[in-house]
């Protein structure tokens, strides 16, 4: 939510500002895979991570790691994509999509949709995501390049 992006962006801030430190994050994701949810939380926390000078992110923690495979490789490159190509984004061009993404998740951070389990939108023989699972990503995906953040589409 909004106050725990504010607080580790001043963190992060904070130290990579006033020390050597190489500092990383974690991101809690409570959505689930094959949700627009979990890829709005994880488009923000990496906007907010690499703007607020973090070293590093371990990402994602898919429906908050509470349920036995729920990661899927797609959200683990959209994590990706969003903290490399938004380097160089500054904090007030990341505050501003923030407040249109966080919006779209916010009231339901307490009741986040669980998704679909790995085997449900991941097919595991071919390596590929399903098609309503890649759906969900480049629907996103084009949301937040529309927005500014410099993706390459698709």
């Amino acid at each position: 939510g909004r106050e725990g992006q504010w607080a580790l962006s001043m963190s992060h801030q904070a130290l990579s500002r006033n020390t050597h430190l190489l500092r990383g994050g974690r991101v809690g994701q409570v959505a689930g895979p094959c949700t627009e949810m979990l890829l709005y939380e994880s488009a923000v926390a990496m906007m907010n991570f690499s703007a607020s000078g973090a070293a590093y992110v371990m990402v994602p923690w898919s429906a908050g790691g509470k349920y036995e495979d729920y990661l899927t490789p797609l959200e683990c490159k959209f994590c990706a994509e969003v903290m490399k190509r938004s380097a160089g984004m500054t904090r007030k061009q990341v505050n501003e999509i923030a407040k249109v993404l966080i919006p779209k998740y916010e009231g339901m951070l307490m009741n986040p949709p669980k998704g679909k389990g790995t085997r449900e939108c991941y097919d595991l023989k071919t390596f590929k995501p399903t098609q309503e699972w890649l759906d969900i990503y480049l629907k996103v995906k084009r949301e937040i390049i529309d927005l500014g953040v410099p993706l390459e589409y698709p």
